[in-house]
Parts: structure tokens; C-alpha cells; sequence
């Protein structure tokens, strides 16, 4: 649930997965440690094939998926919901939010980072 890692702040238009792609952090991530993503990040795989990725099986078109595919789905969601949850907790100081107009350059870089320190605070203290 803790914040280990944070990319710089990009215009909202920019998908996660072109961002996650032009970042270093994925050169950064140990083999013997697991992503957890979502299907936003389809394509991973072949990107990046040193990394051990953990990612919902997408329903075939036209067909369905099998009980085991379903249930690994719901084992990986369960394990993605904490990071959805940071995120939110994140999103709870309204400047990272909401659009902020400030002219100081890389004010985006430090109102994020306070959020996430402020909610790995909240995590020791609580």
C-alpha cells in the first residue's frame, strides 16, 4: 500500500502504458520481483520480457472465459485493488486531483510527491 516509486507528472491525455514505456522504471524492476497491472498495459510482455508480469486474461470476443481463468482474475484484482486504493488516497489533497494553475515549473513534480508522503505518513501512523 506504501508509495515506493514515482514517475514524473504528465499531461492527463498521455496513456499510463506509453509513459510506463518511455520511463526507466521498467529497466529498474528486478526479475525476481512481480507487476501486478492491469490491461491497460497489454503488450508488456513482448516489451519487456524480462519483467514478471502478473495481468487479468482478457475475455476472448465471442467466447467466454473458463472458471480457473476467472478465478486467477479475481486472485490478480484482489491484489490490485491496494494499489487502486493508494491511488485514490492520493488523489485526496484536491491539487493532484484537480487542474492547478500555478506558473512555478515543476510544482506538479512536488504537490505529487508531498501527496504520496503525506499518505505513506498516514500508513505509519494509523
Amino acid at each position: 500500500r506504501r508509495i515506493l516509486v514515482v514517475s514524473e507528472t504528465r499531461e492527463g491525455k498521455i496513456h499510463d502504458y506509453r509513459m510506463f514505456k518511455e520511463s526507466e522504471i521498467p529497466r529498474g524492476i528486478p526479475d525476481s520481483i512481480v507487476s501486478w497491472l492491469d490491461n491497460g498495459f497489454q503488450g508488456v510482455e513482448t516489451d519487456f520480457p524480462n519483467l514478471t508480469v502478473r495481468m487479468p486474461k482478457r475475455k476472448p470476443k465471442g467466447k467466454s472465459l473458463s472458471e480457473i481463468e476467472k478465478a486467477n482474475n479475481t486472485s490478480i484484482s484482489r491484489r490490485r485493488i491496494l494499489s487502486e486504493h493508494a491511488i485514490g488516497a492520493i488523489k485526496r489533497l484536491r491539487a493532484v486531483a484537480d487542474i492547478y494553475r500555478n506558473m512555478r515549473e515543476n510544482l506538479e513534480d512536488e504537490l505529487i510527491i508531498t501527496a504520496c508522503g503525506l499518505w505513506n505518513y498516514h500508513l505509519s501512523e494509523a
